[in-house]
């Protein structure tokens, strides 16, 4: 796997690395163990993505020990609500995933942005990476971008 930083200077170092490879779900477990360690991990998609590496990737997480679950959303530009904010916030804390959570989202566009929207919310602002397929071949993830925010970082 190559990672490239892409750098930015905010008010802080605002900077983050873009992990490129493939057969990435695989190394997830210890990415995740190394990066952002958490009680739970909310797997964020829509019905398009999660349909093709949801079960994977979480299934993946159970093996490696990990409190995981899926939470999808209809795919499209449409669903970027709040009413979808609200069901994925709702489905998440009715099954006991909170601050101590972190959220990976499983997809980017729409799906970077509800995940990051609900992480806000629900999960102490900590979006632990979002996994975008690209081109994906068959089970392969070919990019991951992985980044964290904090919404108590000043």
């Amino acid at each position: 796997m190559v990672t490239v930083r892409v750098p930015l200077q905010a008010q802080g170092d605002a900077s983050y690395e873009i992990m490129i490879g493939s057969r990435v779900i695989a190394e997830l477990p210890a990415l995740l163990r190394q990066r952002c360690p958490a009680a739970a991990y909310a797997v964020i998609g829509d019905s398009h993505v999660a349909k093709m590496y949801g079960e994977k990737l979480v299934g993946t997480l159970h093996d490696a020990k990990f409190h995981a679950e899926l939470f999808t959303f209809p795919a499209g530009e449409w669903n970027k609500t709040r009413e979808t904010w609200a069901s994925l916030s709702d489905r998440m804390l009715a099954a006991r995933y909170g601050r101590d959570c972190a959220i990976i989202a499983l997809g980017g566009g729409v799906v970077g942005d509800v995940a990051g929207f609900v992480a806000a919310g629900v999960a102490d602002g900590l979006l632990a990476l979002a996994v975008c397929p690209a081109g994906a071949v068959g089970d392969h993830l070919p990019v991951v971008a992985g980044h964290q925010v904090a919404d108590d970082l000043a």
